[in-house]
C-alpha cells in the first residue's frame, strides 16, 4: 500500500521542514480548494509551483474546482505527475481528462461519498487513477466514512471484471488504526493528512509508523 501525505495538513509555517520529513513517502498529494466546489481555500498556483520545485517526490494535484476546464491549465504549467478532477463539476469530463493527458500528465478521477460509481461508465478506461473520498472534502480532521471502504471494494471488483489495473486511492480520514480495514478494501494507496502531520511523535516518525503497518499487512497477506 502506497502512502501519500496531504501537504495541506502540514505546519505551513515550517513547510520546507515538513517536506523534508516526508521525503520517504511514495508521493505528495496537493489539494486545491476553490471555495466553491468545497467550502474552503488552500494553495494558489505560485505556492504549488514552489512545492513541486522543492520536493523530489512525485506530485499529484487534486483539483477541487467547479471550473476545472478553465483552472486546469494553470496547474498543468506546474508540471505535476498527475492531476485529479471531480467529474460531477462538468457535463463532459473527458475534455478535461484529454487536456491533462495531452500535456503528458496522468489524469485521475475523484469520487465524493455522495457520488455513485455509475459516473465512471464513460470514464473508467480513460483515467489513470481513481480517488475514493473517505470524507466529504473541504475540512481537515474528519472521521473516515466506512461506506467509502465498501465503495473502494466495489470499484476494485469492477476493474477486475474489465481487466483494468488503474490505481485506487482512498483519501480522507485515514489513521494508523484504520489501515487493516482499509487494506481489506483492496486500495493501492492512501492519502494521509492529520494521521501523519501534527502527531505527537513527529511527522517523520508518524509516516514511518504508517509505512511499517502497511508493510506488515502486506506481508501477512502474502504468507
Amino acid at each position: 500500500m502506497r502512502i501519500g501525505p496531504s501537504i495541506m495538513c502540514a505546519d505551513l509555517l515550517n513547510l520546507k521542514s515538513e517536506l523534508d520529513h516526508i521525503a520517504e513517502a511514495d508521493w505528495l498529494h496537493i489539494d486545491i480548494m476553490d471555495g466553491h466546489l468545497v467550502p474552503n481555500f488552500t494553495f494558489g498556483v505560485e505556492a504549488v509551483q514552489k512545492i513541486i520545485d522543492y520536493t523530489s517526490l512525485k506530485c499529484e494535484i487534486h483539483l477541487m474546482s467547479d471550473k476545472p476546464f478553465e483552472h486546469v491549465d494553470l496547474f498543468i504549467e506546474s508540471k505535476p505527475d498527475l492531476i485529479t478532477i471531480h467529474p460531477e463539476t462538468m457535463p463532459d469530463p473527458l475534455r478535461v481528462i484529454y487536456k491533462i493527458k495531452n500535456a503528458g500528465i496522468k489524469a485521475g478521477i475523484a469520487i465524493n461519498p455522495s457520488l455513485s460509481l455509475h459516473v465512471l461508465s464513460e470514464l473508467i478506461q480513460e483515467a489513470d487513477q481513481f480517488i475514493i473520498m473517505g470524507v466529504n472534502p473541504g475540512f481537515i480532521g474528519q472521521p473516515l466514512l466506512k461506506s467509502s471502504l465498501i465503495k473502494s471494494l466495489h470499484l476494485y471488483n469492477i476493474l477486475q471484471q474489465q481487466n483494468l489495473n488503474q490505481q485506487i486511492i482512498l483519501d480522507g480520514g485515514v489513521k494508523l488504526a484504520h489501515l487493516e480495514d482499509i487494506f481489506s478494501s483492496h486500495v493501492d494507496g492512501v492519502v494521509v493528512g492529520t494521521g501523519i502531520f501534527h502527531q505527537e511523535v513527529g511527522t517523520e516518525a508518524a509516516l514511518k509508523q504508517i509505512q511499517q503497518q502497511a508493510r506488515s499487512l502486506h506481508n501477512a497477506l502474502t504468507l
